[in-house]
Order: C-alpha cells, then structure tokens, then sequence
C-alpha cells in the first residue's frame, strides 16, 4: 500500500513537472468562443487580429472570411464592409505553442436606418418673404432609394411645445413670426426602421436686417411731391408700413416719381428691392394703379429701361387705402440698374379718372440672400460693381 502511495505521489510530481517545463502548451485563450452576430448591412466589419490568455500573454490571430454560400471574401487592411445580405462566416485561427485553436463568428447582416441628406441649411431666413425649403432625399443601403417615403415637416420651437407649422410641401414657405425653428425629415423603410434628422435654423425679424438705399426724410423731396411724416398717415394707410412717406396727387403716369443715385452697391447677397406703396382709398370700380421701376444714365441721356411687365405691382380698389410691399427680384433689378446712375420708381394710372388720389412711397430698402451663410446685414458698404 505505501509502494502504490509513493507511486501515486511520484506521478503527481511528474505531471506537474511536465506542465511547468511546457507552459503554454494547453494556455486557454481568454473570449475564444464560437459567436453569432448582427451588423448592419453596408457597414464595415473590423476583423479581429489578436487574442489573450489568462496571464495577458499576446497571441497573432489569423482570419478567414466567407459567405455562408462558401464564396471567400477579399479582406484589405484587416476589414470589409458587410454588403452580402446572406451573412458571412469568419474562422479565426490561432497558434498556442503548436497548438492551434480555432473560433467561429457568424455574421448575420441586419438592415439599417436610412441615410437622410438636406441638399442645404437655412442660414438666413426672415419673415414676411417667400423662403426657398431645401430638398431632402433619403438612401437606405439594404433597399435602395427611399426618398418616396420622406415626410419633411416645419417646427417652431416653443416653450408650451413644438408648434407644426404644417408645411405643404411646395418648396417654399413665409415664416411671418421671428424665433427658433427646425426642419424635421423622417422616413421609414422596408424594414420598418425610421430615421428622423432635424435641421435647426434661426427667423429674424425682416424689418431689422433691410439696407436702406433710400429713406424718406423732409430733405430728399423729388420733383412735384410733397413729404408726410409717419404720424400724419395714422389712420390714413393701414398696414405695417410705420415710417415716413412721399405723397403727389394721381395725374396718370409721374414719372419724376423719385430720382436717386445708385452709386455702387454689389447686389450679390440680397434677393430682392423692397419699397412699401400706397394710394388713397379708390371708389372707382375699374381703375387701376400701377407700380414699375425705370432706369436712366444722366451722362448721355439713354432711355428708360423698364421692368419687366410681370414685376409691375398693381393697385385696385380691394387694395388700396394700405401700404403694399412691392418686391422686385435682385437678377431683374440689377440687369437694368448696370452701367446707371438714375433709377426712377413709377406710377401709372390706368382705366378712367374718375377720382384721383393721392399716392404714397416709404422708404427703398433691400432684402439679403435667405442661402448665403456669409451675409451679415451689420456695417456692410456694397458696391453695385458696374461694368
């Protein structure tokens, strides 16, 4: 019995010798268990390219990959994008000191959320004029273009919650409150995954961001009219027109209207000449007041260039008795206004003079680019760049 003992214990002793003088012979790598996994389809998939034991010792792994159809996958810098809806299958090997240990990781590729895109911000928005809304699209990498099913709403930020302003999907839109607002496009795919990205702006108050390039005061008269001052048309012209104005009794067309000089001014960030008109209330059922401007070169007295008939604004009796902002745009109004020096604002009396009223101008301001991020309406000095 004690020959079988110290026999026993002998062997023990060996064993544990054997073990020692080969460490790492039967290390057990640390997380080195077969796994099944989900990436999103046209993601990339870094590949693993080490392994540990328990003592923290660093083995190279080796990696296979291939399709679950067998078909191997190229692998560059130790990735690949998962773009095979089927799934992948990796092999992972390893050498323990001859010992070579092997892992299987199964890829299943999962769709993902779509790729939503504003074809621009909203940088500078004001109220009371038309805004250009940018187009959204969407992309879903599993199922292609998805941009039919995108919903894109407008949103004021407010302190009692987020008022929809229920955008019609026209294109444009005419904020008439300054404040915080946001884009917000959503859309849902095949697989029932939505993806919602907001796109935050700022709308300012219209009134406080013009460029006056000709205000109405006691000391620039034009020929034939006569100056009111704001608190004189309280009561007299409604609308949001509050400053001064010309005034000259309707005799058909006046065309010494206002005379001024352009000087130089770069029109490149505005979109619009804004000038604010009026006339009496009309009792005539037919007549008609239109607005135009017209341009002139003192040098050699070259004629008139008119606007064109579209950019007239007219006057009838369902209008009149309030002030009405006229807006031309910037690529019509510069066009005409290049290479002069006059630009002369117009009004032409048409169908019958049964009664004649007088007519009012405020003040000629202009309107900045709602696209240009650059554009800051605070101690600017344009130049209109003639030829």
């Amino acid at each position: 019995m004690k020959k079988l003992i110290k026999s026993l214990v002998c062997f023990v002793l060996l064993f544990s010798l054997m073990c020692g003088t080969l460490s790492g012979c039967g290390a057990k790598l640390v997380d080195w268990n077969n796994q099944t996994i989900e990436v999103t389809y046209g993601s990339i998939y870094r590949l693993e390219t080490t392994a540990f034991d328990a003592d923290g010792k660093e083995y190279a792994v080796t990696a296979t990959v291939k399709t679950k159809n067998g078909e191997a996958i190229f692998v560059s810098g130790n990735k690949f994008t998962a773009t095979d809806k089927g799934g992948y299958v990796i092999t992972y090997k390893v050498d323990v000191k001859g010992n070579v240990q092997t892992k299987k990781v199964t890829v299943n590729v999962v769709p993902g959320e779509a790729v939503i895109t504003y074809s621009r911000g909203l940088k500078a928005v004001y109220t009371t004029w038309p805004c250009d809304i940018p187009t959204v699209t969407a992309y879903d990498y599993y199922d292609g273009e998805v941009s039919q099913n995108l919903t894109l709403k407008i949103f004021k930020k407010d302190v009692g919650g987020d008022i929809d302003l229920n955008y019609d999907g026209s294109g444009q839109f005419t904020f008439t409150e300054a404040g915080e607002y946001y884009l917000r496009a959503s859309v849902t795919n095949q697989a029932n995954i939505t993806k919602v990205l907001d796109k935050p702006f700022t709308v300012t108050d219209a009134s406080t961001l013009t460029d006056t390039i000709w205000k109405v005061t006691e000391d620039n008269l034009s020929s034939n009219m006569a100056f009111i001052s704001a608190d004189k048309l309280e009561g007299k012209i409604e609308g949001e027109y509050k400053g001064n104005a010309m005034t000259r009794l309707c005799y058909g067309s006046l065309n010494n209207s206002i005379i001024y000089s352009l000087g130089n001014r770069d029109l490149s960030r505005y979109t619009y000449v804004q000038c604010w008109v009026a006339v009496d209330k009309m009792t005539d059922e037919t007549a008609r007041d239109d607005f135009y401007f017209i341009f002139a070169r003192k040098s050699d007295n070259a004629l008139f260039g008119k606007t064109l008939d579209s950019s007239a604004l007219t006057v009838n009796k369902e209008t009149s008795g309030k002030w009405i902002k006229y807006l031309i745009p910037i690529a019509e109004f510069e066009a005409l206004a290049r290479g002069k020096d006059q630009v002369q604002l117009i009004q032409t009396r048409a169908n019958g003079f049964i009664t004649r009223p007088s007519f009012y101008i405020g003040d000629i301001t202009l309107i900045p680019d709602a696209n240009d991020p650059t554009y800051d309406m605070v101690g600017t000095d344009k130049v209109w760049g003639n030829e």
